[in-house]
């Protein structure tokens, strides 16, 4: 099978074989090959946590709760997920308190491969727009 890569000195859409270049794998690493991780056979495994819950309603305003978004959005993703195949782990599917210790330790305990916490933000200035991802290394493990 040929393998095809995308040739960045020529218009976009050009491409040549490895042959066509002249890559010999016996000298070079492939850049196709050296940065793709090796896909398990198992689905990974997914944590998707509804942030709030129970008495901790998270931001209110005009009458609604960040806890009740965040676990709609929260059973949402979970059942797209699965439907594509992929395992996932809740922290809470209805309104109850949570507890970030025990979803740390369950997400560890169960060796997730990614954690989604799902929250919402309020602002009582400006209005922004968009999104605000907060990420943290080594959290888990």
């Amino acid at each position: 099978m040929e393998q095809y890569y995308y040739n960045r000195n020529e218009k976009p859409n050009s491409y040549e074989t490895k042959k066509d270049i002249g890559f010999d794998p016996a000298t070079e690493m492939s850049p196709a090959t050296s940065t793709v991780p090796q896909i398990s056979a198992a689905p990974p495994k997914i944590a998707v946590y509804a942030g709030h819950g129970g008495s901790d309603y998270g931001a209110v305003a005009n009458g609604l709760y960040e806890k009740d978004f965040n676990l709609a959005l929260s059973n949402g993703v979970t059942k797209i997920l699965r439907e594509k195949g992929y395992e996932v782990i809740n922290n809470r599917t209805t309104d109850v308190n949570r507890d970030i210790n025990a979803d740390v330790a369950m997400a560890n305990r169960l060796s997730v491969n990614g954690v989604v916490d799902i929250h919402m933000n309020s602002n009582l200035g400006t209005p922004g727009s968009g999104t605000g991802p907060l990420t943290q290394e080594r959290l888990f493990r």
